[in-house]
């Protein structure tokens, strides 16, 4: 049994170093596949590598986050250094800051990196697809062997004879060098607070120059005139020196002059105030007053030799004005007498344009001139129409038989004809509508109920009618008879012919 033990030991070994083999492997596999999967693969061109090798740590923060990969040298002549990180640690931005730092005594390197803010702009990448940070984000080191390397023997003298000096400067001054010393830590903080704020507003300075630039250029191209406002200015300057005495006195009175002044100020506020929409008008009708302006001066120009002519018009006109006088004031004089016989006209001349009498005289003359238009072989003659009617008489009353109105009665008309007369004498004759009554259905009804009148003879209503209308004409016209005699007392006055037309 102890020997069958021994025979199955080595053989259980084998096993286990086979199994222990293939979980190693199987765990490599995995870790590489993961690690490749959650890597971030970044560039950085810097001036000098340093001595950076591949498989040197990337650090942020001080902590291990990945590697370089690869290192070599740019067309520019700078160094390129490819870094693969932590996934989680990516993407760098613009404002990305990489820094080769030692990390030992023997040389021995390490990159420490600031991936940058998020609110910046990832870094863009280069030919290779690969994200690069630029040579403006990256730092180099200066190693202690470099810079014994650059004192070669001509500089170690000069260093020599400076630091000789400068003891025998600085000899019995080391406080006096402390204290510049303490002291210029403070002002060289200050100078790097406002190397900051220069920095800072670098857009604004850039912006003051190109705008110094634009002024210089026109200061320039006008040389002259700022000479001549040197010159002036050095004039007004000397002159103020003359009278600052009167200067200072009138500085002295300003106080009061502004106290005597703060209510019209005050008043010139309100009229500001009230006079803003007067303003605003006045620019809205600017354009036309513009226009008006321009088309005015054509208009000075030709009117000017006008204006010219009626000066010496006037001057000539002057001498004559005392001879004048005295027929302007006879005339005023007139003009206030004759105030009564123009109102009385103008009375006239409007019952003449109310009644139409203008138009009255017209017609007449019109058709007078058209009835005796008519000649033979002997003179004019003037046709006359002879109607056989007695209703074809003129008459001042009623005739029974040829009156005819629109009312029920007669008496409704003179009630109603009453009614009227007394309406227009109230009101002054102005308002019509107002006086107006309900007139009765238009029905023209004889005047008085019973059977008809007997129809009269021709020869008698001859006989009767046309002497009595001549004698009413004749009365008419000369206020005398055919006889030539003046009409009786006992009968009515007869009408005159205007009268008779016009109505």
């Amino acid at each position: 049994m102890t020997a069958r033990r021994r025979r199955h030991r080595p053989l259980a070994a084998l096993l286990a170093v086979v199994v222990a083999a293939l979980t190693a492997a199987l765990a490599l596999a995995s870790c590489g596949s993961s690690s490749s999967a959650q890597t971030y693969a970044v560039a950085a061109i810097f001036d000098n590598a340093s001595f950076v090798t591949p498989d040197v740590d990337v650090r942020i923060a001080g902590a291990r986050v990945g590697k370089v990969a690869d290192l070599s040298v740019t067309p520019e002549h700078k160094a390129r250094v490819l870094m693969e990180i932590d996934a989680k640690y990516g993407p760098f931005h613009t404002d990305a800051d990489c820094t080769i730092q030692p990390q030992s005594l023997i040389s021995e390197r390490f990159i420490n990196c600031t991936p940058g803010s998020s609110d910046a702009r990832d870094v863009a990448d280069d030919r290779s697809g690969t994200p690069t940070l630029g040579v403006e984000g990256t730092h180099s080191p200066v190693d202690i062997d470099q810079v014994l390397n650059t004192f070669d023997l001509s500089t170690r003298e000069r260093l020599t004879l400076l630091l000789d000096g400068l003891g025998v400067g600085l000899a019995a001054r080391g406080e006096d060098l402390n204290a510049a010393i303490r002291r210029a830590a403070p002002a060289l903080q200050a100078t790097h607070q406002t190397l900051s704020i220069l920095d800072a507003d670098r857009t604004q300075l850039r912006r003051l120059i190109t705008d110094s630039d634009t002024v210089l250029k026109s200061l320039a191209a006008g040389r002259g005139r700022v000479a001549d406002f040197v010159r002036q200015a050095g004039v007004v300057a000397e002159t103020t020196g003359k009278r600052r005495k009167n200067l200072a006195a009138a500085v002295r009175d300003l106080p009061a002059l502004l106290a005597q002044a703060r209510p019209s100020l005050d008043r010139l506020g309100t009229f500001a105030g009230v006079g803003t929409p007067f303003a605003q008008d006045l620019r809205r009708a600017a354009p036309g007053l513009r226009s008006l302006v321009t088309q005015l001066a054509p208009f000075s120009d030709q009117a000017t030799p006008t204006l010219v002519r009626l000066g010496q018009s006037a001057r000539s006109t002057t001498a004559a004005l005392p001879d004048i006088a005295p027929q302007v004031r006879r005339l005023r004089r007139f003009a206030t007498a004759a105030r009564p016989a123009g109102a009385l006209v103008a009375e006239l001349m409007s019952s003449f344009r109310a009644r139409g009498t203008i138009e009255g005289v017209q017609g007449f003359v019109y058709y007078a001139a058209a009835a005796i238009a008519r000649f033979d072989k002997n003179s004019h003659y003037l046709p006359a129409y002879l109607l056989a009617s007695p209703c074809t008489v003129y008459a001042r009353t009623p005739t029974p038989g040829c009156d005819a109105h629109f009312a029920a009665s007669r008496e409704g008309i003179k009630g109603t004809a009453t009614t009227r007369q007394k309406s227009s004498r109230r009101s002054g004759g102005t308002d019509k509508s107002k006086t107006k009554t309900t007139a009765a259905p238009l029905a023209v009804v004889p005047a008085a109920p019973g059977p008809p009148a007997p129809p009269r003879p021709l020869a008698p209503v001859l006989k009767d009618v046309v002497p009595k209308a001549l004698g009413n004409l004749l009365q008419g016209l000369g206020d005398k008879g055919r006889d030539g005699a003046a009409p009786s007392p006992s009968s009515p006055p007869a009408k005159g012919l205007l009268e008779y037309l016009f109505g």
